[in-house]
C-alpha cells in the first residue's frame, strides 16, 4: 500500500466503487512502473472484444472521452490494458480504457491485457485518502465523535474537532468542511 502523500502530484490514478461502497484508489503509474520491470517475464493474454466490454465502451460506462481516444499516439494501443482481478471473479479495468475504444473503433477483435491479481494489485493501494477501504473500515472500529467524512475525530482546540485519519480540521458549528465535500457522497 502506498500512502497518498507519498506519490506525486502528476500521478494517474484510478478508484473503483465496489458494489458495497467501498472506494479502492490505485498508483496506475506505480503499477506500470512495475510491470515495465517485469518486461520479457510477463506476456499479455489476448482477450477477444465480448458484448460486455464492446456495450460498456459504447455506453460510456468506462468514463471514456472520445476526443481524449482520438489524441492517442498509434504506439500506445498496443500497450497492454490493466484488469484488476477481484475476489469475487468481477474483472475491473483500471488502466486502458481509451486504448480499448480506439481499437474497436479500427475494428480490432481482441486487445492485450495483464490480469492483476489481488495479491498485487494490493501494493497499489493509496492509502490516506478520505474515503478508501482501509480508511473506512479502521475508522469505524474506534469509537468517538464522527467527523463529516465520517470517520473519528477528536477534540481540537476549544471549538474544533479534528479527523484521525485524515487530519481536517472543521470548526463545531461547520457541518461538512469543504475539502473533504468532494469525497462524501
Amino acid at each position: 500500500m502506498i500512502p497518498a502523500h507519498m506519490l506525486p502530484p502528476t500521478e494517474q490514478t484510478y478508484t473503483f466503487t465496489t458494489h458495497t461502497g467501498e472506494v479502492y484508489h490505485f498508483a496506475v503509474d506505480q503499477l506500470n512502473r512495475a510491470l515495465k520491470r517485469l518486461e520479457g517475464k510477463l506476456t499479455p493474454v489476448l482477450v477477444p472484444f465480448d458484448e460486455t466490454v464492446t456495450d460498456m465502451l459504447k455506453n460510456g460506462a468506462m468514463g471514456v472521452e472520445p476526443d481524449h481516444a482520438a489524441r492517442l499516439p498509434v504506439e500506445a494501443l498496443e500497450r497492454p490494458v490493466l484488469v484488476l482481478q477481484w475476489g469475487d471473479g468481477q474483472h475491473v479495468i483500471c488502466d486502458g480504457a481509451h486504448r480499448l475504444y480506439r481499437r474497436m473503433g479500427r475494428g480490432d477483435t481482441d486487445f492485450p491485457a495483464y490480469f492483476i491479481p489481488p495479491n498485487v494489485w494490493r501494493y497499489f493501494l493509496i492509502t490516506g485518502l478520505p474515503g478508501d477501504a482501509a480508511h473506512w473500515r479502521e475508522a469505524n472500529k474506534e469509537q468517538g465523535v464522527r467527523s463529516p467524512c465520517e470517520n473519528v475525530a477528536t477534540r481540537y482546540g476549544q471549538d474544533q474537532y479534528r479527523c484521525s485519519k485524515c487530519g481536517v480540521v472543521w470548526d463545531i458549528d461547520e457541518s461538512r468542511p469543504a475539502c473533504i465535500m468532494r469525497y462524501v457522497k
